[in-house]
């Protein structure tokens, strides 16, 4: 699969890759070191954590029963329940939490989806809409718009053939217009997005505003070594706001580097559509050079490392300084 990525987009998948794994005794690069970067990042240190609910979100978390973690420490015990935290990419990954459902987990149900639409039986493939929606909290109304369509496209005929179209055009290599999505089209919101990355996890990733959120934190930390003073088109990424008085937790906006909403005026399904390709394409990248490496990873797992990193991103307490060419330059 060849992917289309521009020069400054390629040296954030870099920087990207050495935040999965940090080297915990890498030194912090001064500023005198920025005019003799090489092309290779080292990263220094990468330490993000948050103040946590009460919700059933964060049961897994605290029950320290996260697969593949090494926190079962009694020390920490009654620090899980306050707190979430991580010291990369890969330990945000490892620890995930997130609600079960009855209608089982999100591989579980991206399997039944896929063998649905491969048989063309539209009951079935909406069934299936129905409970990714139930997994994910989203879509709980009857009126809500993505139930509307998909209410809508199953009565046409047109629903099974609708969800090959929308997982063909987001495929990371792909480059045609997305017009088709819009509110009388396809569409691209925090509940279809569930259905599109599960009709085809290896190469579609769920964008939602926690994902948004912590590309943008990213984003931002890439880009103020450089001079740069807004945020370059090829890295606009679109972060989602929290619900509640907190609302504002998810915005990684500096005084130098402002982020527009998925909820922002103009921002339609259009564009959604066209940010959520750009992290296919960013973040499959970033999988296969670590694969080269011979690092075991997963789109699916990338995903959900900045699912976690992005539920708060007030409370970076450091992060890393990229040592490699100046991301202000294409």
């Amino acid at each position: 699969m060849r992917l289309r990525l521009t020069t400054r987009q390629s040296e954030f998948v870099d920087y990207l890759v050495s935040l999965w794994d940090p080297t915990p005794s890498a030194a912090i690069p001064s500023a005198a070191d920025a005019p003799r970067r090489t092309n290779s990042y080292t990263s220094a240190s990468f330490c993000h954590e948050y103040c946590i609910t009460t919700h059933r979100a964060w049961q897994t978390w605290k029950a320290g029963s996260v697969t593949g973690t090494v926190y079962q420490q009694p020390a920490l015990d009654d620090r899980r329940r306050y707190l979430w935290w991580c010291g990369s990419l890969k330990e945000a990954a490892r620890h995930y939490s997130w609600t079960t459902s009855k209608a089982g987990s999100f591989s579980t149900l991206a399997s039944r989806l896929q063998m649905a639409i491969k048989s063309g039986c539209k009951a079935t493939t909406k069934k299936v809409c129905l409970d990714i929606f139930e997994w994910g909290g989203v879509a709980r109304k009857s009126n809500n718009a993505s139930r509307v369509w998909l209410d809508a496209a199953g009565a046409a005929n047109l629903l099974v053939p609708q969800l090959k179209q929308a997982v063909g055009v987001l495929q990371p290599s792909m480059t045609v217009g997305l017009a088709m999505f819009r509110r009388d089209g396809l569409l691209m919101n925090s509940a279809m997005t569930k259905v599109y990355a599960a009709a085809d996890p290896q190469h579609i990733v769920i964008y939602d505003g926690r994902v948004g959120a912590a590309l943008c934190l990213f984003v931002r930390e890439f880009l103020r070594p450089t001079l740069l003073t807004s945020v370059p088109d090829d890295l606009a990424f679109l972060w989602g706001a929290a619900q509640g008085r907190d609302a504002s937790k998810r915005d990684p906006s500096s005084a130098r580097f402002s982020f527009k909403s998925l909820n922002h005026y103009g921002v339609g399904d259009r564009k959604r559509a066209e940010t959520a390709r750009r992290t296919n394409s960013i973040l499959t990248a970033m999988v296969n050079r670590l694969r080269a490496k011979h690092v075991a990873v997963t789109l699916a797992g990338v995903e959900q490392a900045l699912f976690m990193v992005g539920y708060d991103v007030r409370a970076m307490k450091a992060t890393t300084i990229p040592r490699g060419r100046n991301p202000g330059n294409r």
